[in-house]
């Protein structure tokens, strides 16, 4: 291609400028088209409009209100979770305390059985009553061969010319 000459470049300009002159600026009319039943329309619109955003404000004042009933409810609740907690805490430390009472008990059971295993029972009892009687028995028995080797203890000293007790 060829590079235009600075004349013809200028000849360009020119005509552009003349271009420019030509085209004029398209004005704008106004048109206002307010015939009686787009108006009344439109203030149906606007009062449709209007009542719907009055039912949206009662909406949202008893939907506030709900939630502040709820919150407050909700407080309550958080309280009485609180305070339930608390006593089942307490309730833990009384159930830790009565299983250590409980091993006690068991550890003083456990030895009192083996104490009770070492105790006589009334069969036992009986059995030594009748060994008792026995042996009472036994015991006059030998008081008796006692007193007799006594007495023969007596004569074999007097026979030998001793005085008992010297």
């Amino acid at each position: 291609m060829n590079q235009p000459t600075r004349e013809e470049f200028e000849q360009l300009v020119e005509r552009v400028k003349q271009i420019e002159q030509r085209t004029e600026e398209i004005k704008t009319v106004k048109v206002e088209v307010a015939s009686e039943d787009v108006i009344k329309r439109l203030d149906a619109l606007e009062q449709g409009q209007q009542e719907i955003s009055r039912k949206q404000d009662e909406q949202f004042t008893h939907l506030k209100g709900e939630f502040a009933s709820i919150s407050k409810r909700q407080d309550g609740h958080d309280k009485g979770l609180f305070m339930h907690s608390k006593h089942i805490g307490e309730l833990q430390e009384e159930v830790k305390g009565a299983r250590a009472d409980i091993a006690n008990i068991q550890a003083t059971q456990s030895d009192h059985g083996e104490l009770l295993k070492n105790m006589a029972t009334k069969d036992d009892i009986s059995a030594l009553k009748g060994d008792t009687s026995a042996l009472k028995g036994d015991i006059s028995a030998l008081k008796t061969a006692q007193d007799e080797q006594h007495g023969m203890l007596h004569q074999i000293l007097r026979l030998l010319g001793q005085k008992p007790g010297e």
